[in-house]
C-alpha cells in the first residue's frame, strides 16, 4: 500500500518490548495477557470470510462487536496494570496499538468531555482483501475497539465510526465520534 507512514521510533519499540514477556508456558504476554503473533492479512481474510458468509452488513456488525469486546478487556488490563484512566487511557492505547500492528497512529484528538475523537490508520489490516473495491468502510473491528477504549475511559457518549476507508479507495482510514 502506498503512502505508508513510519510509526515506530526506537523508543516506541523499547517501550513495547518492556511491557512484553514470556509466561511460564512460553507464551507471549503483553500487560499480563497472552497474545498471538499472526500475519496482518489474517484480519482482512476474517472480514472477507464473514462478508462472504453473511453479507457485508452482518460482517460489519460481527467485527465491530469483536473489536469492542477485545479492546474492553485490554482496557481493563491497562487500567489495572498501568493505572491510567480517562483520556490518558485512550491516548496510550492508540499510541501503543499502532506499534503492535494495528496500523493506527496516536489519536489526533481526544476530548471526552466534548465528545471529540479523531484517529487515522495508514495501512489497516482489514482493508487488504478489499483495497479500493468496497462500497462501504470495512475497519469495523477498529471502530469497535476505539469505542470500547472511550467507554472504558468513562466517555460513554462516544460512538466511533469510520468516516474514510482505504477499502473504498480513500487514501487513509479515519475514525471519528459520530455526531448525533
Amino acid at each position: 500500500m502506498s503512502g505508508k507512514k513510519l510509526i515506530n521510533s526506537p523508543e516506541d519499540l523499547i517501550a513495547t518490548k518492556d511491557n512484553m514477556a514470556l509466561d511460564d508456558e512460553g507464551m507471549i504476554t503483553y500487560l499480563h495477557k497472552r497474545f498471538i503473533l499472526t500475519p496482518q492479512d489474517t484480519f482482512s481474510d476474517m472480514m472477507k470470510a464473514a462478508a462472504d458468509l453473511g453479507g457485508i452488513n452482518l460482517a460489519k456488525v460481527f467485527m465491530r462487536r469483536a473489536g469492542y469486546e477485545a479492546a474492553y478487556k485490554v482496557a481493563q488490563a491497562m487500567i489495572e496494570n498501568l493505572n491510567i484512566t480517562g483520556e490518558d487511557l485512550v491516548r496510550h492505547y492508540t499510541r501503543t496499538g499502532g506499534k503492535r500492528g494495528w496500523a493506527f497512529d496516536e489519536a489526533e484528538i481526544i476530548d471526552g468531555k466534548r465528545g471529540i475523537f479523531l484517529c487515522k490508520a495508514y495501512y489497516s489490516p482489514f482493508v487488504i482483501r478489499f483495497l479500493g473495491k468496497s462500497p462501504v468502510c470495512v475497519c469495523d473491528f477498529l471502530a469497535g475497539a476505539f469505542e470500547a477504549m472511550c467507554h472504558a475511559a468513562g466517555f460513554r457518549n462516544m460512538r466511533i465510526i469510520e468516516t474514510k476507508c482505504m477499502a473504498r479507495g480513500d487514501e487513509i482510514c479515519v475514525f471519528e465520534n459520530m455526531k448525533v
